[in-house]
């Protein structure tokens, strides 16, 4: 009797063991589970997008940038600095916007007592926001550039030279590239936060009867001898980092010449400045479709000297950048001397032409 009850127990366990070993597999919670952290790429286990230096509204503060926040009336108010208009503003708030994946809803000036606007706009999270802009009554240091340049057509004395190395900012100067001394060429060297303008003799109007200069740039000449031209420059203004146009008022309604001559100033990664103050000028015009960063002066007569700086500084504040071309003299020289103090206040840096026309896409 006891042998069969023996018998059935060990029956049983044994059901019971094989009973487990068909259902155990199906029971999820008991299987091995995989889990997959997942970092960022610099391992810090923080997503890019809630980073505070991904932050969307703070790159946005950052490219305008913003002095600082205040609420009023339930709504966040951020305070510019004085020394850029709010067009130029609003544009660099579109540009942020656009460029995180945003979108700019609506962009309306406000009838305050100082330059204001409002700007609605939606994040790349599709979250909309609505700030009002404020210019204040303080002036963004370096909010604009005055690019300097000075004219040089013949030797430098000692005082222009002394001049030009106390000046507290850097600046350019136009030189014609065949017509320098060794003496200038000297001189050049001794200067310091100067960069150098390659000035391109061009034909004028009524040439030959008005002079062009020394291996000037003719409309007969062919594509090749206009490059000969240019690559001469780096034989007698090696350090020269752009050119512009001395003369030319003819030879810039030129299409052929000026294709001829900007696909030169491409190949050699540089830029040029139309100083013909012609309205018929097709520089801008080829510079586009040859994509070549050109712009458009004029060189300032030594009568309108005070009115000009005033003009540019105002032309800075407003776009962003404005230039100012003179001819080298120890009175011009002061001028931008006292120019530079009064820039300062207003927020206005003083560079060289290659600062400006680095900005140009």
């Amino acid at each position: 009797m006891h042998f069969v009850r023996h018998i059935i127990i060990f029956l049983l366990v044994l059901s019971f063991f094989a009973l487990v070993g068909i259902i155990l597999p199906k029971v999820e919670f008991l299987k091995p589970q995989n889990f997959i952290i997942a970092l960022s790429d610099d391992s810090t286990g923080i997503d890019d997008e809630d980073s505070p230096l991904q932050d969307f509204n703070q790159q946005l503060e950052s490219a305008l940038p913003v002095i600082s926040t205040k609420i009023r009336n339930q709504r966040t108010r951020w305070e510019l600095g004085k020394g850029i208009s709010m067009p130029v503003y609003l544009l660099r708030a579109q540009k942020s916007i656009v460029a995180q994946k945003g979108k700019v809803i609506k962009m309306q000036e406000l009838n305050y007592h100082t330059p204001s606007a409002r700007l609605s706009y939606t994040n790349n999270k599709n979250d909309t926001f609505v700030v009002d802009l404020v210019i204040g009554s303080t002036y963004l240091e370096n909010s604009s550039q005055l690019g300097v340049a000075f004219t040089v057509d013949s030797n430098l004395s000692i005082p222009v030279l002394n001049s030009l190395n106390s000046l507290p900012c850097p600046y350019s100067l136009l030189v014609q590239p065949y017509d320098t001394s060794k003496v200038l060429r000297h001189d050049l060297d001794k200067l310091a936060n100067k960069e150098i303008i390659a000035w391109l003799p061009m034909e004028p109007y009524n040439y030959p009867y008005v002079k062009a200069g020394i291996n000037a740039i003719l409309l007969h000449h062919s594509p090749k001898e206009i490059a000969d031209k240019i690559n001469d420059v780096q034989k007698f203004l090696p350090q020269s980092v752009g050119f512009a146009t001395h003369s030319g008022e003819k030879a810039v309604e030129h299409k052929p010449l000026l294709q001829a001559l900007l696909t030169e100033v491409s190949k050699k990664r540089m830029w040029m400045i139309d100083l013909s103050a012609n309205k018929f000028s097709k520089v801008t015009e080829t510079c586009q479709q040859l994509n070549v960063k050109c712009r458009a002066a004029e060189i300032t007569a030594q009568s309108q000297i005070d009115l000009a700086m005033d003009k540019a500084m105002t032309i800075a504040n407003r776009t962003g950048s404005a230039t100012l071309f003179l001819p080298v003299s120890e009175q011009n020289i002061a001028a931008i001397h006292d120019l530079y103090t009064k820039a300062q206040e207003r927020g206005t840096e003083i560079v060289k032409l290659s600062d400006i026309m680095s900005q140009i896409d």
